[in-house]
This record gives structure tokens, C-alpha cells and sequence, in this order.
């Protein structure tokens, strides 16, 4: 499965804020060093389970996520 995410960092907890052709996320970590991008991961992982990858915007806050189940 392929979804579009738009990420917001350094919220007080990683929650789904909204869900239209983006997915937005609030993710509970800094946008540095990829710990934003890792919480994101970890939190998908929990929701979705599989496997989680980031397909496109590591370092932008919209990403392309695949979830493999």
C-alpha cells in the first residue's frame, strides 16, 4: 500500500491529525537527524503493521510512504 503523508514535527504526542489526499501526521520528535522520520516509521509500523519504508521526502514533510504487509 502507497500513501501520501504530510509530517509535522515536535508535537506533544504522534497522532493523525487529518486524513484527506494527505495522511497528517503530528509526530513527537525533532526534524533532526531522521528522528522525526523515525517516529514516523515506528508509529506506522504500530498503526498499519509490515514493514515501512520511505519511498520519497526524507527530508521534506511530505513523503511517499509504502507499507508492506
Amino acid at each position: 500500500m502507497i500513501i501520501k503523508v504530510k509530517v509535522k514535527a515536535n508535537a506533544s504526542k504522534t497522532k493523525i491529525l487529518k486524513e484527506n489526499d494527505y495522511l497528517k501526521i503530528a509526530v513527537a520528535a525533532a526534524a533532526k537527524q531522521g528522528k522525526a522520520n523515525k517516529e514516523l516509521i515506528k508509529f506506522l509500523k504500530k498503526k498499519y503493521g509490515g514493514d515501512v519504508k520511505i519511498i520519497r521526502g526524507k527530508t521534506s514533510r511530505k513523503k511517499i510512504i509504502e507499507i508492506i504487509s
